[in-house]
């Protein structure tokens, strides 16, 4: 950002800031460390690095549905993850969101304002990169 401050993926106010940061931390906490659960204890590609408990990798599964349910309500009132603009908390949702279907852990398709926000940001020239 310091770098390249255009667009500014962090906000530019110390609040936009903190909301940001808060919400990278959210989609980490809740979104990614089921997905990260579920890719370390079921995946073959992991099986030689850690003893696996496949009954915890799956019971994942509908830890991750509720975080994207409870990100859904969100969307369905902003636009984007942390507000009105694209942030490094999109880019966070979006890698774990497509590495989740990745690993077989698909997006629910009754999940309108995610399914909506996934159109939009996977759309962006930096998304295809």
């Amino acid at each position: 950002e310091e770098i390249h401050p255009r667009p500014p993926l962090f906000g530019t106010a110390a609040v936009e800031r903190a909301q940001i940061d808060m919400w990278v931390r959210r989609v980490g906490f809740v979104g990614m460390n089921p997905v990260r659960n579920f890719w370390r204890h079921t995946h073959p590609r992991t099986a030689k690095l850690v003893t696996q408990f496949p009954d915890f990798g799956n019971s994942n599964r509908a830890i991750y549905v509720d975080a994207l349910k409870w990100i859904d309500l969100g969307l369905a009132e902003r636009s984007f993850v942390a507000g009105a603009a694209y942030t490094m908390a999109d880019i966070c949702l979006l890698s774990t969101v497509d590495f989740a279907a990745w690993i077989g852990l698909k997006m629910p398709v009754e999940l309108a304002s995610l399914a909506a926000w996934h159109g939009r940001v996977s759309g962006r020239a930096g998304a295809k990169a």
